[in-house]
């Protein structure tokens, strides 16, 4: 895999190659990383497809900031897509690290920046208008403080029409009103850790609610829809929602929310949200 096309075009084309390989090229493209542990990978595939195809190619010289951090991800973005990509997290030391992964068969080694921080409580530590594209893949349902604060600030660091490519659990999708039908939690991941780790889903939305936020913090909400990505779609809980006269829209597993920043944030703590 060479480094990023030039054009613009020339992204788009590699970007549409790289997705109509489907999860084998994905696969290969995570797991050459030079040791990286990726844990279960396979479960994460289809969602990882499915979201890369909706991250528009970079033109020359966007920048993408990454929440959260996936190495592996951000080579694909980077060598691939186009983006020059830094990266923020949660971490236990403060101030900014180089974390580079060594390149194996056809991909390059590759670097980037990784900044500590903390999403609901700390200021991203950029000036406004430092990034063409924000994503934040799964993880809105880990924060249990103040979520409002991130997209408050990532609407602050994105350029005027910048995109947030932002997923997470759909707490309304047909695995979730199967497993409360059977007397089950809908939460997708909700486990609490023996360690004390704190990896867990804080609070998984329904898509009315994440417009709903994406509203209120400047951004538009006409991309947000929801895909097949975990455990498939289910005739069985459609025939149930039909009898009952419920909505049948908006229940994949995943919600995708492709966003535009639109204008400033407008409302700080939704009544919806915050008490």
């Amino acid at each position: 895999m060479p480094t990023a096309a030039v054009s613009r075009s020339d992204r788009a084309r590699a970007a549409r190659k790289f997705i109509s390989g489907g999860r084998a090229r994905l696969r290969e493209a995570l797991c050459n990383t030079g040791g990286l542990v990726l844990g279960d990978l396979e479960a994460h595939l289809d969602r990882y497809l499915t979201t890369l195809a909706m991250v528009p190619p970079a033109e020359p010289g966007a920048r993408l900031l990454d929440i959260g951090t996936f190495p592996a991800l951000m080579r694909v973005l980077g060598c691939v897509w186009g983006y020059e990509c830094r990266s923020c997290t949660r971490g236990t030391v403060a101030g900014t690290r180089q974390r580079s992964l060594r390149g194996s068969g056809e991909w390059p080694d590759y670097s980037f920046e990784i900044d500590t921080g903390d999403a609901e409580m700390d200021r991203l530590p950029y000036p406004p208008g430092s990034f063409d594209v924000v994503t934040c893949w799964e993880v809105i349902e880990h924060l249990g403080r103040d979520p409002m604060h991130m997209l408050w600030e990532i609407n602050r660091v994105l350029k005027p029409q910048g995109i947030l490519v932002l997923t997470t659990p759909n707490i309304a999708s047909l695995r979730s009103i199967r497993d409360v039908l059977n007397g089950d939690s809908p939460y997708l991941f909700a486990h609490f850790s023996k360690t004390g780790a704190l990896d867990r889903h804080m609070r998984e939305y329904t898509p009315s609610e994440i417009r709903s936020m994406l509203a209120s913090s400047g951004f538009s909400t006409d991309g947000v829809q929801t895909a097949y990505v975990w455990g498939g779609y289910l005739p069985d809980v459609i025939e149930r929602l039909h009898v009952l006269g419920a909505s049948v829209e908006d229940r994949g597993d995943d919600i995708i929310a492709v966003a535009r920043k639109a204008s400033l944030p407008a409302v700080r703590f939704p009544s919806q949200f915050y008490v």
